[in-house]
């Protein structure tokens, strides 16, 4: 006679239901993943791209109060824009919720004068949003075709990026440019020494 056992965990949750933070996304963003379900059963959940490939999956565990959750999924920096499938799944209990991914919203530098003169010895603000989130930034100073001065920065989880720069005293009157690269792109805007 053979005795079956288990650990407490349930094979099937039961009815699911899921939910994230926002109903818009952009590739970049991290995804908040909430649900409800049966307590102290395994949920397996999946995010696929408009194509149907599966790009991240993971198992989470329901608590006692019968609430689950996944804070490390995220759209690929690379993502497609479209709608992309949540899904949780437990046995035979499954639900499934779009998610909209819409393109990355274009990249913007400002400078904190109007228009962009500076002496030598000046500060200039320079930020700017659309960078991607939490990504190296690297913002350069040219001149004609050689680059004077590079800033390594990182921008915020909004995809938000802000720095000084002290325009050295060895400076020479003239234009230059300064530049935004991550890796949603490059962005140029002139800049005047006086």
């Amino acid at each position: 006679m053979q005795d079956d056992f288990s650990v407490g965990l349930q094979t099937g949750c039961g009815q699911i239901s899921l939910r994230t933070v926002k109903d818009t996304y952009s590739p970049g963003d991290g995804l908040l993943i909430f649900g409800n379900a049966n307590p102290d059963c395994i949920v397996q959940l999946a995010l696929s791209n408009p194509n149907g490939q599966q790009v991240k999956s993971e198992q989470t565990f329901v608590d006692k109060q019968g609430i689950f959750s996944a804070f490390d999924f995220r759209i690929p920096d690379d993502g497609v824009p479209g709608t992309w499938k949540l899904d949780a799944t437990s046995g035979i209990d499954h639900k499934s919720l779009d998610v909209n991914v819409q393109s990355q919203s274009l990249m913007t530098i400002q400078l904190d004068k109007s228009p962009p003169i500076y002496s030598t010895g000046s500060l200039v603000q320079i930020s700017g949003t659309g960078a991607g989130q939490q990504v190296g930034v690297i913002i350069s100073i040219l001149a004609s075709n050689s680059t004077l001065v590079t800033l390594d920065i990182q921008s915020t989880n909004r995809g938000d990026y802000s720095t000084e720069w002290l325009v050295p005293t060895s400076f020479s009157t003239g234009s230059y440019t300064v530049q935004v690269k991550t890796i949603v792109g490059t962005i140029t805007t002139p800049i005047t020494i006086q």
